[in-house]
């Protein structure tokens, strides 16, 4: 096992705490091994599955960095809204939110909106927010590593 896997591994399993709405939990975060700030995250149950809120916050070099972030999700595993608004670095700014409510999905990112017709799934190509990550990474172990396949890029 490589060590930012078993670094994250240990993440997860000592970040989460359930609780009676759902689940809450914190990760800390790091920066060349020095704590930098966290990310806090809450899972609720919602009519048709649940849903994780994230607020990430940390500081790098003087600059705070900040991401606020949501996802729902069918009780399936599907994605269905995600919402990513804040910082992912310093310099790294996102604007994004992706709605597969009523199709052609739509996709609106800095303000800009279009339909997206493409594959179904959605990627997270950022290691923020370790939440979703989390998530991810529940699915995969509940379906099994079959049920993951390549996706292709969004244009």
């Amino acid at each position: 096992m490589s060590k930012p896997f078993a670094g994250l591994t240990l993440a997860l399993l000592m970040g989460s705490v359930f609780v009676l709405r759902g689940e809450e939990g914190r990760f800390l975060l790091h920066k060349s091994m020095k704590p930098v700030g966290e990310e806090s995250y809450v899972l609720e149950p919602e009519a048709s599955g649940k849903a994780i809120r994230s607020d990430f916050q940390f500081k790098d070099r003087g600059q705070q960095v900040s991401l606020k972030a949501r996802m729902s999700l069918r009780a399936d595993g599907t994605v269905v809204r995600l919402e990513l608004r804040g910082n992912t670095a310093r310099y790294n700014a996102i604007d994004l939110e992706l709605d597969g409510t009523h199709l052609p999905m739509r996709i609106t990112e800095n303000g800009a909106t279009r339909a997206y017709t493409g594959p179904s799934g959605i990627g997270i190509g950022s290691y923020a927010p370790i939440a979703f990550q989390q998530e991810m990474v529940r699915q995969w172990l509940q379906k099994g590593p079959r049920s993951c396949r390549p996706c292709p890029s969004v244009p």
